[in-house]
């Protein structure tokens, strides 16, 4: 009975040193340099500078990922987010911002056909306060294609419908506002009012207009 009393005290004294150090690490920007560290000595990443906690907000400056089939430089992200809305089924976004992200795509080996869309599924409702990117382009080799000068939305995604709040899109060649909702399941409908002006090659004025996407 003593060696099992042992055993028990052993195995709670090591569940609250894996706890204590996850707690430590998500919750304290000193945990959070650990792990930029070891994504770092992995090669998966690079970052100037990091401040905050993953659990709460989070600021990076001057960041490069590297993932398979993908290279992504950003200037400055930032993630603010509630933890504690988990307890309640919620992913809550307050901030995610990005600006001066380059993306560069590699290539990869040719995959399976993807399976036919069934509709989007997740365990959790999502909701973003604020999305903010500035500044978004496609690297092609030494050339670098702008594909955003400025987005804004707040958005929720509550089961299969997503109800956009507000979008404001600027690009190169239009600009987009819309808001509405819509379901993502293969047979959902919704309903979008949509306004937008745009540049096209050869006329003096820009193309405007404002409508509506239902079904």
């Amino acid at each position: 009975m003593r060696a099992l009393r042992w055993l028990g005290r052993g195995v709670l004294v090591a569940v609250l040193l894996v706890l204590g150090t996850a707690g430590w690490m998500l919750g304290s920007e000193s945990g959070l340099r650990v792990l930029v560290g070891q994504l770092e000595a992995r090669g998966l990443l690079e970052a100037g500078s990091v401040q905050g906690r993953l659990l709460g907000r989070l600021e990076v400056e001057q960041a490069a990922l590297h993932l398979p089939g993908l290279d992504m430089d950003v200037d400055r992200f930032v993630l603010d987010w509630r933890p504690q809305a988990l307890l309640r089924g919620q992913l809550h976004v307050l901030e995610l911002t990005g600006a001066g992200i380059r993306l560069a795509l590699q290539p990869t080996e040719p995959s399976a056909p993807a399976a036919p869309y069934t509709g989007l599924a997740l365990p959790l409702d999502v909701r973003i306060d604020r999305l903010q990117i500035e500044d978004l382009a496609l690297r092609q080799g030494e050339e670098v294609v702008l594909l955003v000068r400025r987005l804004e939305a707040g958005a929720a995604l509550e089961g299969s419908e997503l109800r956009l709040e507000r979008l404001d899109l600027d690009t190169p060649w239009a600009t987009l506002a819309a808001e509405g909702h819509w379901g993502l399941g293969p047979s959902d409908a919704g309903d979008l009012a949509l306004r937008w002006k745009a540049t096209v090659e050869g006329l003096k004025a820009p193309i405007e207009g404002e409508g509506s996407v239902s079904g």
